[in-house]
Formats: structure tokens, C-alpha cells, sequence
């Protein structure tokens, strides 16, 4: 599938900051937000009225057409400067949920498993995926599953089309497949280069069909070999580069724009987008003449210029669309998407920087134990169909990841995975329920806290002492324990802080008023600060524990029920009693459960 027929974006919506205690108040942090100005800000927020009940963006109604580069145009639109940060493009995309609950990455979850309407990917369509969606988000290509219902592997899908000339079917899913390896550093094949300079035409362009004996005027599918071979390592001396080059000086408009008489015979932003975007990559500073004067015959010198941004700057309306001349055929957000691609020069192959890539996965507990994994988290088995005395109110991961605790109101204690059973309160008479447990950092033991402050150890979890015969404010609702396992926290609903063992004590919120009561807490692996989650989404640090974003003043369709950080401790998640995934700092989405059919609600959250 060409990317020219491809469109949709959505705007970022701002998730707020809430109040922040500790050495020093930390400035918030605006997640999913749109980060740009100027047209290409306009565009953003226009397009971010379009999106579909599906989570995608497929206002012509033809499946894949849109979303893809529209889910490349929120994660440009998110971006802040600088290198090309994931973390920012992920929660652009977290933000953008339809009437139905649901993101674009559910939509191209379905689109890449085959599934709500569509068909299985080809490998044009596995390829472009991966260079515009899976690669660009550190998503895993060869595990694809922001949806978490079943991973589909493009890059297999990609891979298995590869024909012993260098080809992959058509000349567009050439292209893209050798874009899709580029994105994920892996060394394009001689052959699938040889084979896209061998389409070049004599004027120096590139047909749809990738046929040298032709003599179009193609600046869409110009544009992206030009991006495919620069992506390969062509330089700007490269001889089909230069060829190129020349070819789209001598088709430029008076208007600044360009033209594609195969497709459509005005100057459109379309093409007009990749055609700057293929100058972007081969290093051309498209904002003044002196590219063109060097590159087009010397009959154009004295032709007045317009730069490609100007044009597109042009076309724009007052609601923020980018006009284009396909508008007769029916308004759809193509022209709007690649405009802003363009316009903040979003080239191929995108390659997110060192550091940006969050952490891999998660889990979601249900209280009828089932369990949801996301990312590179594992489904260890779960408590599926399985009656319990009583529910399960929270669950912790083992330190490696791979196995996991859950723990019912009783004091009940499930197991799966590399999780130990050291033992449970299933068979003892409580004062009050359990509401929270945590693992040992070895990963043979455990702590269970009931809502009183009762403190229950096992394994090589140690008794620091309880609340049990205190009276107490508020209930407890969250507990942690500190890194070397010699002490432990708890957090109450209003916000009180107590602490245990070698625990310290930073601060806490129970002489101030609180929007929504504390549900969640978690402990930084320094063991020097912890953060609490309100069930609005506020986030509250203390001691060495970063600020990354909250939720406070986004309206949720349903409550937060857990917060959980990330084994780095630079990243948090919050989770939604209807499965909704909200992630800060460097825990990236993979996927949630919002929009779909739950047996239980969600009662716990984990993060690798």
C-alpha cells in the first residue's frame, strides 16, 4: 500500500500535574500533549476531531489507509525537540481515545492480527507497520500486541515476501520493507538496494510500479526511495540521490508545491509532503532557492521560489485542515497528516533515541484473578473461571518479571510462574480484609497488609511491625517494601504515611485535603522516596521520587485503582478499573484493556 494513501492524526490531549512534596516541587510534566505551534500545531488539533468509534482514522472508510501515518503524525505533533523521544509518542497516542474507549494502536492492533473488518497484512502493509508505527514507538515488531489479545510477527510476515532479487511484491512494499529493516537497524540486502536504483527512470524519478522505462512525474513514490536509499546509507553525493534531486527541482511548482499527473494533476500537499520530506532526509535546506538553482536546469534561476512549507502553510483552513484538490472526492485527514509530517520534518526511517525507548510491559489483575499481560510481559497462568472464597484486591510481580503473586481479601495467596507459595491466611479469621501485599526483593517472600495496618509475613519477608492496634484516620489501601527488604510502608486513603524497619519517612498528605482518597503507593528502588496515586489520577512524590505526570485533571471514565513503578524507578504506570493504561517517564504503552469486556474490573497493576 503507497503511504500516499495513507492519513489521520489525532491531537494530544494534556494530562495535568497535581501537587508535588518533597526536597522540591517538580515542574509538571505535560504528557500526550501537542507540542507544536504554528500550522503544523492548527493541523494537530483539527485532526484530533476525526478519530473513528475504532480508535483509527479511517474517514474514507478504506482499512489501513489512514491510521498508520496518522498514528507517525501525533507522535511528530507530541515531540518537544531534539531527537525523536518515544515516551513522548506514546503518550500522544494514550491520549487519543475515541467515543468507544479506544486508541489508534487498538485500531492498528486489529488491522496488523487481521481482525474488526480487516484482512491479514501483506508485507507492504507488515512493513509499513513497522516504519511507522511498531519502530518509531519501540514497540517489538516481531511481537506486536498493543491490544494485548494475540501478537501477530510483521517482521516474519515481512521477511517470508523477500524474493531472491531483493524484492518484497510490489515496488511500494520495496520500499517499505527496506524502510521497516533501516528503522530497526538491520542491514537492507545488495539486492533490494540494487533493485530500487534499478527503477529509477531517465529523468530521475521513480514510478509507482518501480518501471525504469518510464517517464512520470511521481514525486509521492520519488520521495520515498529517495528516504529508503538515504535510509541505506546513500549520501547527498550519491548519484540517484542527486538524480532526484534534480528531477524534483525541475517539477516544482511556481506555487511551491508539486504535482503527481498520475494520481492527481494539481500541485497537492501530498505529494508535495514527500517530496520535501525525501529533501529533508538527502540533506537539502529547502527554505530558500539555492537547492533549486544548484539542482534544476538554468532556465529556472530566475524563476520566483516558494518554499515546500509555504505551500503547505497555504492550503491551510481556518479550522486547521490542510486543503487539497482530492477535497472534491470527500474531506478526509491524508492531506492534514503528511502536511504535518512535513512540516516538522519527520523523514524515514524514524529511530527513536538512546534512553527514549520505555520499559517493556505490564500486567493487569482482575478481581476475579484473571490476568491481562501487555508488551513483554508473560501470562503465567491465572485464576480464569477458577471460584474464589473470596476476591482478589492486588498482586505483585517477582523481581525477574516472570512470575507473579496474587493475593485475595482473605489473605488467600495464588502463585504462577517463578512466584514461591510460602504460605497464606486463606484458613485464619481476620480482623479486617486484605488490601495490599508485596514481594521480597529475592523473590522468597512476601508481606500482605490489611486495611487496619495488620502486617502478615512469609518466606524471607521480616516482621518490622503493624498498625493493628492503632487506631487509624482512614484505612490503609497500599503497601511497599523497601529494597533491601528489611522494612516496608504503608499508605493510607487520606494520604497517611507509616513507615517500618529501615523505611523512611518523607511525607505525607494526612493533614491536607485531598480531591480523591489514595489507592496506590509504591516505593522508588533506592528505597529513599515513594509516590502515591489518588483515584483521580493525582500523583504525589516524595524524597527521591520523580514527578513524570499525573492525571488530575483529565476526566476518566473510570477511577484509578493502582499506580506501579518501573524497576528503573524513572517511570510510572496508572491503572483504570476498566482496564484503562495511563504511563509517565519511561514505562511505555503497550496496550490496555478500555473499550473491551471485562468478567471483573481491574484491581492491580505491575510494571517490568
Amino acid at each position: 500500500m503507497s503511504r500516499r494513501r495513507s492519513r489521520g492524526l489525532r491531537a494530544a490531549l494534556a494530562a495535568g500535574a497535581t501537587l508535588v512534596l518533597g526536597v522540591a516541587a517538580v515542574p509538571p510534566v505535560v504528557a500526550g500533549a501537542v507540542a507544536a505551534t504554528g500550522p503544523a500545531g492548527r493541523a494537530a488539533q483539527w485532526v484530533a476531531t476525526q478519530q473513528q468509534p475504532d480508535g483509527g482514522f479511517e474517514v474514507a472508510g478504506f482499512p489501513g489507509f489512514e491510521t498508520p501515518d496518522a498514528i507517525l503524525a501525533v507522535g511528530a505533533a507530541a515531540q518537544t525537540g531534539g531527537p525523536w523521544s518515544a515516551r513522548a509518542a506514546l503518550s500522544a497516542l494514550l491520549a487519543e481515545r475515541s467515543t468507544d474507549g479506544r486508541t489508534p494502536l487498538d485500531y492498528v492492533d486489529d488491522l496488523a492480527d487481521g481482525t474488526g473488518g480487516n484482512t491479514a497484512p501483506t508485507a507492504g502493509t507488515a512493513a509499513k507497520l513497522i516504519a511507522l508505527v511498531a519502530a518509531p514507538l519501540c514497540l517489538d515488531a516481531s511481537h506486536f500486541d498493543p491490544s494485548g489479545d494475540g501478537a501477530t510477527d510483521l517482521l516474519a510476515i515481512v521477511d517470508a515476501a523477500a524474493a531472491p532479487d531483493g524484492t518484497y511484491g510490489t515496488f511500494n512494499a520495496t520500499l517499505y520493507a527496506a524502510i521497516a529493516y533501516e528503522s530497526l537497524g538491520r542491514q537492507v540486502a545488495g539486492a533490494t538496494i540494487d533493485s530500487i536504483r534499478g527503477g529509477q527512470q531517465a529523468n530521475g524519478g521513480w514510478n509507482y510500479s518501480g518501471d525504469p522505462s518510464g517517464t512520470d512525474v511521481d514525486p509521492d513514490t520519488t520521495g520515498l526511495a529517495v528516504e529508503a536509499l538515504v535510509g541505506a546509507g546513500a549520501g547527498p553525493l550519491d548519484g540517484s540521490v542527486q538524480r532526484a534531486e534534480s528531477f524534483l527541482a525541475e517539477t516544482q511548482d511556481a506555487s511551491g508545491g508539486w504535482a503527481n499527473p498520475s494520481s492527481f494533476s494539481d500541485v497537492n500537499p501530498n505529494s508535495t509532503a514527500l517530496a520535501e520530506l525525501s529533501l529533508r532526509a538527502a540533506g537539502v535546506d529547502t527554505s530558500t532557492r539555492t537547492w533549486r538553482d544548484n539542482a534544476a536546469s538554468p532556465a529556472r534561476t530566475s524563476e520566483p521560489y516558494v518554499a515546500p512549507a509555504e505551500y503547505l502553510a497555504s492550503q491551510q483552513q481556518p479550522d486547521g485542515r490542510i486543503a487539497t484538490p482530492n477535497d472534491q472526492y470527500g474531506i478526509n485527514t491524508f492531506a492534514t497528516t503528511q502536511s504535518i509530517e512535513a512540516l516538522l520534518r519527520t523523514t524515514l526511517p524514524v529511530v527513536p533515541a538512546a534512553g527514549t525507548c520505555p520499559a517493556s510491559g505490564y500486567r493487569m489483575f482482575g478481581a476475579d484473578g484473571d490476568v491481562y499481560a501487555f508488551g513483554a510481559a508473560v501470562d503465567a497462568g491465572s485464576l480464569r473461571g477458577i471460584p474464589l472464597n473470596r476476591p482478589i484486591v492486588t498482586a505483585a510481580s517477582t523481581p525477574s518479571g516472570r512470575g507473579y503473586l496474587e493475593f485475595a481479601s482473605d489473605g488467600g495467596v495464588f502463585a504462577f510462574g517463578d512466584a514461591a507459595f510460602e504460605g497464606s491466611l486463606g484458613d485464619r479469621p481476620l480482623n479486617q480484609p486484605i488490601v495490599a501485599g508485596a514481594v521480597t526483593p529475592t523473590g522468597r517472600g512476601y508481606l500482605l497488609f490489611a486495611a487496619d495496618g495488620g502486617v502478615f509475613s512469609f518466606g524471607d519477608a521480616p516482621f518490622a511491625g503493624s498498625l493493628g492496634d492503632r487506631p487509624l484516620n482512614r484505612p490503609i489501601m497500599a503497601g511497599a517494601v523497601t529494597p533491601s527488604g528489611q522494612g516496608y510502608v504503608l499508605f493510607a486513603s487520606d494520604g497517611g504515611v507509616f513507615s517500618f524497619g529501615d523505611a523512611p519517612f518523607a511525607g505525607s498528605l494526612g493533614d491536607r485535603p485531598l480531591n480523591s482518597p489514595i489507592v496506590g503507593g509504591d516505593a522508588t528502588p533506592s528505597g529513599a522516596g515513594y509516590l502515591m496515586v489518588a483515584a483521580d489520577g493525582g500523583v504525589f512524590s516524595f524524597g527521591d521520587a520523580p514527578f513524570l505526570g499525573s492525571l488530575g485533571d483529565l476526566r476518566l471514565n473510570r477511577p484509578i485503582v493502582a499506580g506501579a513503578r518501573s524497576s528503573t524507578g524513572r517511570g510510572y504506570a496508572l491503572f483504570a478499573s476498566d482496564g484503562g493504561v495511563f504511563t509517565f517517564g519511561d514505562v511505555g504503552f503497550a496496550g490496555s484493556m478500555a473499550g473491551r469486556p471485562l468478567a471483573s474490573p481491574i484491581v492491580a497493576g505491575a510494571v517490568l
